[in-house]
Protein backbone atom coordinates (compact mmCIF):
# COMPACT_ATOMS: atom_id res chain seq x y z
CA UNK A 1 0.00 0.00 0.00
CA UNK A 2 1.30 3.46 -0.89
CA UNK A 3 0.81 5.39 2.19
CA UNK A 4 3.11 8.10 3.67
CA UNK A 5 4.73 6.92 7.24
CA UNK A 6 3.88 9.90 8.95
CA UNK A 7 4.94 12.00 12.21
CA UNK A 8 2.13 11.02 14.04
CA UNK A 9 2.36 7.05 13.40
CA UNK A 10 6.11 7.25 14.28
CA UNK A 11 5.65 9.26 17.46
CA UNK A 12 2.83 7.06 18.95
CA UNK A 13 3.96 3.43 17.76
CA UNK A 14 7.75 3.61 16.93
CA UNK A 15 9.92 3.64 14.12
CA UNK A 16 10.90 0.33 13.15
CA UNK A 17 14.55 -0.07 12.83
CA UNK A 18 15.33 -3.55 11.81
CA UNK A 19 16.62 -4.87 8.15
CA UNK A 20 13.56 -6.80 6.12
CA UNK A 21 16.20 -10.13 7.09
CA UNK A 22 16.59 -9.69 10.79
CA UNK A 23 12.40 -9.25 10.89
CA UNK A 24 11.71 -12.22 9.04
CA UNK A 25 14.18 -14.55 10.92
CA UNK A 26 13.52 -13.25 14.14
CA UNK A 27 9.32 -14.02 13.46
CA UNK A 28 10.14 -17.39 12.11
CA UNK A 29 11.50 -18.37 15.38
CA UNK A 30 9.32 -16.36 17.83
CA UNK A 31 5.94 -17.17 16.04
CA UNK A 32 7.15 -21.67 16.17
CA UNK A 33 7.80 -20.77 20.24
CA UNK A 34 4.81 -18.87 20.16
CA UNK A 35 2.45 -21.33 18.91
CA UNK A 36 3.71 -23.96 22.18
CA UNK A 37 3.50 -20.74 24.90
CA UNK A 38 0.56 -20.15 26.96
CA UNK A 39 -1.49 -17.22 26.06
CA UNK A 40 -0.68 -14.61 28.93
CA UNK A 41 2.15 -11.78 29.77
CA UNK A 42 4.99 -12.18 31.88
CA UNK A 43 6.31 -8.71 33.16
CA UNK A 44 9.21 -10.13 33.96
CA UNK A 45 11.16 -13.04 31.90
CA UNK A 46 14.59 -12.29 31.27
CA UNK A 47 17.74 -12.89 33.45
CA UNK A 48 18.07 -8.88 33.74
CA UNK A 49 14.64 -8.65 35.18
CA UNK A 50 13.88 -5.96 32.69
CA UNK A 51 9.68 -6.05 31.81
CA UNK A 52 7.79 -6.75 28.25
CA UNK A 53 7.40 -2.72 28.45
CA UNK A 54 10.90 -2.06 29.10
CA UNK A 55 12.74 -4.34 26.57
CA UNK A 56 9.89 -3.12 23.95
CA UNK A 57 10.24 0.39 24.62
CA UNK A 58 14.29 0.24 24.00
CA UNK A 59 13.28 -1.57 20.58
CA UNK A 60 14.07 -4.98 21.88
CA UNK A 61 11.04 -6.89 20.50
CA UNK A 62 12.87 -10.01 19.84
CA UNK A 63 13.91 -9.95 23.47
CA UNK A 64 10.28 -8.89 24.42
CA UNK A 65 8.91 -11.75 22.40
CA UNK A 66 10.49 -14.55 23.98
CA UNK A 67 10.00 -13.36 27.84
CA UNK A 68 6.53 -13.71 27.08
CA UNK A 69 6.85 -16.97 25.75
CA UNK A 70 9.45 -18.02 28.45
CA UNK A 71 6.93 -17.12 31.36
CA UNK A 72 3.07 -17.96 31.60
CA UNK A 73 2.18 -15.29 33.76
CA UNK A 74 -0.35 -12.28 33.78
CA UNK A 75 1.27 -8.77 33.35
CA UNK A 76 -0.09 -5.27 33.62
CA UNK A 77 -1.69 -3.26 30.87
CA UNK A 78 1.17 -1.85 30.12
CA UNK A 79 3.41 -5.05 29.60
CA UNK A 80 0.43 -6.12 26.88
CA UNK A 81 0.23 -3.16 25.04
CA UNK A 82 4.07 -2.97 24.75
CA UNK A 83 3.73 -6.60 23.46
CA UNK A 84 1.30 -5.85 21.30
CA UNK A 85 3.49 -3.59 19.52
CA UNK A 86 6.96 -5.82 19.68
CA UNK A 87 4.65 -8.48 18.16
CA UNK A 88 3.96 -5.90 15.43
CA UNK A 89 7.07 -4.42 15.23
CA UNK A 90 8.05 -8.33 14.37
CA UNK A 91 5.66 -8.97 12.07
CA UNK A 92 3.28 -11.27 14.09
CA UNK A 93 0.09 -9.15 12.98
CA UNK A 94 -1.99 -11.91 14.30
CA UNK A 95 -0.42 -11.69 17.60
CA UNK A 96 -0.59 -8.07 18.16
CA UNK A 97 -4.23 -8.10 16.94
CA UNK A 98 -4.90 -11.02 19.77
CA UNK A 99 -3.13 -9.03 22.49
CA UNK A 100 -4.50 -5.62 21.74
CA UNK A 101 -8.00 -7.00 21.50
CA UNK A 102 -7.64 -8.83 24.95
CA UNK A 103 -6.99 -5.55 26.26
CA UNK A 104 -9.38 -3.41 24.73
CA UNK A 105 -11.83 -6.08 26.24
CA UNK A 106 -10.92 -4.97 29.57
CA UNK A 107 -14.00 -3.05 30.85
CA UNK A 108 -11.61 -1.25 33.20
CA UNK A 109 -9.27 0.24 30.89
CA UNK A 110 -10.57 3.54 30.15
CA UNK A 111 -10.01 7.19 29.44
CA UNK A 112 -7.10 8.74 27.12
CA UNK A 113 -5.15 5.57 27.40
CA UNK A 114 -7.53 3.21 26.03
CA UNK A 115 -8.41 5.84 23.31
CA UNK A 116 -4.53 5.96 22.55
CA UNK A 117 -4.56 2.03 22.24
CA UNK A 118 -7.70 2.22 20.07
CA UNK A 119 -5.48 4.26 17.47
CA UNK A 120 -2.68 2.05 17.56
CA UNK A 121 -5.15 -0.77 16.86
CA UNK A 122 -6.57 1.60 14.14
CA UNK A 123 -3.53 2.60 12.53
CA UNK A 124 -2.20 -1.48 12.44
CA UNK A 125 -5.31 -2.07 10.08
CA UNK A 126 -4.46 0.84 8.08
CA UNK A 127 -1.11 -0.28 7.87
CA UNK A 128 -2.18 -3.72 6.53
CA UNK A 129 -4.50 -2.22 4.44
CA UNK A 130 -7.65 -3.46 6.10
CA UNK A 131 -9.44 0.16 5.88
CA UNK A 132 -13.14 -0.56 6.48
CA UNK A 133 -11.56 -2.13 10.10
CA UNK A 134 -9.00 0.53 10.06
CA UNK A 135 -12.28 3.37 10.11
CA UNK A 136 -14.22 1.74 12.74
CA UNK A 137 -12.00 1.92 15.12
CA UNK A 138 -11.27 5.58 14.50
CA UNK A 139 -14.80 6.30 14.44
CA UNK A 140 -14.96 4.32 17.65
CA UNK A 141 -12.19 6.24 19.20
CA UNK A 142 -13.16 9.60 18.38
CA UNK A 143 -16.47 8.92 19.40
CA UNK A 144 -14.78 9.04 23.19
CA UNK A 145 -12.59 11.63 22.65
CA UNK A 146 -13.17 15.42 22.81
CA UNK A 147 -11.72 18.01 20.27
CA UNK A 148 -8.01 17.69 21.04
CA UNK A 149 -4.66 16.53 18.99
CA UNK A 150 -5.90 12.72 19.63
CA UNK A 151 -8.97 13.13 17.98
CA UNK A 152 -6.96 15.09 15.02
CA UNK A 153 -4.85 11.90 14.83
CA UNK A 154 -7.92 9.74 14.61
CA UNK A 155 -9.41 11.86 12.23
CA UNK A 156 -6.40 11.59 9.61
CA UNK A 157 -6.81 7.52 9.89
CA UNK A 158 -10.55 8.10 8.51
CA UNK A 159 -8.91 10.50 5.98
CA UNK A 160 -6.21 7.84 5.10
CA UNK A 161 -8.72 5.41 5.05
CA UNK A 162 -10.97 7.01 2.49
CA UNK A 163 -7.85 7.86 0.12
CA UNK A 164 -7.06 4.66 -0.11
CA UNK A 165 -10.49 2.93 -0.63
CA UNK A 166 -10.90 5.84 -3.55
CA UNK A 167 -13.08 8.18 -1.77
CA UNK A 168 -11.16 10.88 -2.36
CA UNK A 169 -13.65 13.73 -1.95
CA UNK A 170 -14.75 12.29 1.71
CA UNK A 171 -11.38 12.06 3.29
CA UNK A 172 -10.83 15.83 2.24
CA UNK A 173 -12.94 17.01 4.66
CA UNK A 174 -11.36 14.73 7.73
CA UNK A 175 -7.96 16.02 6.60
CA UNK A 176 -9.46 19.81 7.34
CA UNK A 177 -11.11 18.36 10.78
CA UNK A 178 -7.55 17.29 11.72
CA UNK A 179 -6.12 20.75 10.33
CA UNK A 180 -8.52 22.24 13.15
CA UNK A 181 -8.31 20.34 15.88
CA UNK A 182 -4.38 19.44 16.22
CA UNK A 183 -1.19 21.02 16.69
CA UNK A 184 1.59 22.49 14.96
CA UNK A 185 2.55 19.27 13.85
CA UNK A 186 -0.53 17.01 12.76
CA UNK A 187 -1.77 20.47 10.66
CA UNK A 188 1.89 19.95 8.68
CA UNK A 189 0.98 16.54 8.11
CA UNK A 190 -2.63 16.97 7.66
CA UNK A 191 -1.92 20.03 5.21
CA UNK A 192 0.38 17.85 3.07
CA UNK A 193 -2.24 15.01 3.10
CA UNK A 194 -4.85 16.78 2.40
CA UNK A 195 -2.96 18.68 -0.50
CA UNK A 196 -1.75 15.43 -2.12
CA UNK A 197 -5.31 14.40 -2.26
CA UNK A 198 -6.73 17.44 -3.79
CA UNK A 199 -3.54 17.30 -5.97
CA UNK A 200 -4.57 13.87 -7.27
CA UNK A 201 -8.49 15.13 -7.74
CA UNK A 202 -7.12 17.86 -10.16
CA UNK A 203 -7.55 21.15 -7.92
CA UNK A 204 -4.31 22.90 -8.13
CA UNK A 205 -5.63 25.62 -6.88
CA UNK A 206 -6.61 24.40 -3.48
CA UNK A 207 -4.07 22.05 -3.69
CA UNK A 208 -1.48 24.57 -3.63
CA UNK A 209 -3.14 26.79 -0.73
CA UNK A 210 -2.45 23.37 1.08
CA UNK A 211 0.81 23.33 0.71
CA UNK A 212 1.62 26.71 0.92
CA UNK A 213 0.30 26.36 4.54
CA UNK A 214 3.15 23.93 5.86
CA UNK A 215 5.70 25.48 7.96
CA UNK A 216 9.24 25.25 6.98
CA UNK A 217 10.53 23.09 9.76
CA UNK A 218 8.07 20.43 8.76
CA UNK A 219 9.42 17.39 7.32
CA UNK A 220 6.79 17.25 4.75
CA UNK A 221 8.49 21.19 3.52
CA UNK A 222 10.67 19.84 0.66
CA UNK A 223 8.25 17.28 -0.60
CA UNK A 224 5.44 20.27 -0.75
CA UNK A 225 8.02 22.60 -2.55
CA UNK A 226 8.06 20.17 -5.19
CA UNK A 227 4.28 19.90 -5.42
CA UNK A 228 4.53 23.53 -5.48
CA UNK A 229 6.75 23.57 -8.31
CA UNK A 230 4.95 21.29 -10.03
CA UNK A 231 1.18 22.84 -9.79
CA UNK A 232 3.28 26.36 -10.82
CA UNK A 233 4.33 24.22 -14.18
CA UNK A 234 0.90 22.88 -15.04
CA UNK A 235 -0.38 26.45 -14.75
CA UNK A 236 2.56 28.13 -17.07
CA UNK A 237 3.64 30.30 -13.95
CA UNK A 238 7.41 30.06 -15.07
CA UNK A 239 8.48 32.40 -12.58
CA UNK A 240 6.68 30.34 -9.78
CA UNK A 241 8.51 27.16 -10.68
CA UNK A 242 11.86 29.06 -10.41
CA UNK A 243 11.14 30.62 -7.11
CA UNK A 244 10.33 27.40 -5.54
CA UNK A 245 13.04 25.09 -6.67
CA UNK A 246 15.39 28.10 -5.59
CA UNK A 247 13.34 28.07 -2.04
CA UNK A 248 14.46 24.23 -2.20
CA UNK A 249 18.03 24.77 -2.99
CA UNK A 250 18.54 26.75 -0.49
CA UNK A 251 16.89 25.08 2.65
CA UNK A 252 17.14 21.63 1.42
CA UNK A 253 19.93 21.08 -1.15
CA UNK A 254 20.27 17.84 -1.10
CA UNK A 255 16.54 17.21 -1.86
CA UNK A 256 16.62 19.49 -5.06
CA UNK A 257 20.27 18.20 -6.50
CA UNK A 258 18.22 15.49 -8.48
CA UNK A 259 17.61 15.48 -12.11
CA UNK A 260 13.82 16.29 -11.62
CA UNK A 261 14.52 19.57 -10.56
CA UNK A 262 17.40 20.51 -12.76
CA UNK A 263 14.66 19.34 -15.77
CA UNK A 264 12.24 21.08 -13.99
CA UNK A 265 14.58 24.60 -13.73
CA UNK A 266 15.59 24.43 -17.06
CA UNK A 267 12.43 24.10 -18.58
CA UNK A 268 10.99 26.94 -16.70
CA UNK A 269 13.78 29.51 -17.88
CA UNK A 270 13.40 28.47 -21.73
CA UNK A 271 9.57 29.39 -21.22
CA UNK A 272 10.50 31.97 -19.89
CA UNK A 273 13.21 32.96 -22.89
CA UNK A 274 16.51 33.06 -20.42
CA UNK A 275 18.80 30.09 -22.98
CA UNK A 276 21.86 30.94 -21.37
CA UNK A 277 20.61 30.24 -18.09
CA UNK A 278 19.35 27.19 -19.59
CA UNK A 279 22.38 26.02 -21.01
CA UNK A 280 24.16 26.78 -17.66
CA UNK A 281 21.90 24.89 -15.79
CA UNK A 282 22.37 21.49 -18.39
CA UNK A 283 25.95 21.71 -18.80
CA UNK A 284 26.11 21.79 -14.72
CA UNK A 285 23.46 19.09 -14.84
CA UNK A 286 26.31 17.07 -17.27
CA UNK A 287 28.94 17.51 -14.36
CA UNK A 288 26.99 16.61 -11.22
CA UNK A 289 24.55 13.57 -13.21
CA UNK A 290 25.19 10.67 -15.49
CA UNK A 291 24.70 12.03 -19.17
CA UNK A 292 22.51 8.62 -19.04
CA UNK A 293 19.77 10.25 -17.07
CA UNK A 294 16.03 10.54 -18.34
CA UNK A 295 16.30 13.77 -16.24
CA UNK A 296 19.25 15.02 -18.29
CA UNK A 297 18.17 13.61 -21.67
CA UNK A 298 14.96 15.27 -21.46
CA UNK A 299 16.54 18.32 -20.58
CA UNK A 300 18.94 18.68 -23.28
CA UNK A 301 16.79 17.45 -25.71
CA UNK A 302 14.53 20.86 -24.46
CA UNK A 303 17.58 23.21 -24.92
CA UNK A 304 17.94 22.13 -28.48
CA UNK A 305 14.98 22.08 -29.58
CA UNK A 306 14.31 25.96 -28.27
CA UNK A 307 17.76 26.67 -29.76
CA UNK A 308 16.91 25.18 -32.95
CA UNK A 309 13.65 27.07 -32.67
CA UNK A 310 15.73 30.52 -31.98
CA UNK A 311 17.73 29.52 -35.17
CA UNK A 312 14.42 28.98 -37.57
CA UNK A 313 13.54 32.47 -36.15
CA UNK A 314 16.46 34.08 -36.85
CA UNK A 315 17.10 32.76 -40.70
CA UNK A 316 13.15 33.16 -41.36
CA UNK A 317 13.64 36.75 -42.27
CA UNK A 318 16.62 36.12 -44.41
CA UNK A 319 14.57 33.62 -46.60
CA UNK A 320 11.98 36.12 -46.49
CA UNK A 321 13.89 38.81 -47.83
CA UNK A 322 15.52 36.46 -50.39
CA UNK A 323 12.18 35.14 -51.92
Amino acid sequence: MNFVKTQWYIALICPLLISSVVLISASMVVAEEFAQSPRYLAPYGLESGESIAELSRRGKHYEAMKAFVRVGEAGTLADKLMLARSAWALGLVDTAREVWDEVLANAEFTGTERARAILGRSILELQEGHYERARAYAERGALDVNRSELRAQFWLVIAEALKEQGALSLSEGYYKRAIEEGGVSVQNEANFLLGECQFRLGRLTDARYSFAGIETSSLHTPKALRRLAEIDSQQKNYEGVLTWIEEGRTNYPSEFRDGWSIYSKVTALLALGRTRQAKREVEQFRVQHSADSPWFVLAAAALEANLALDLYAELRPSEEAAE
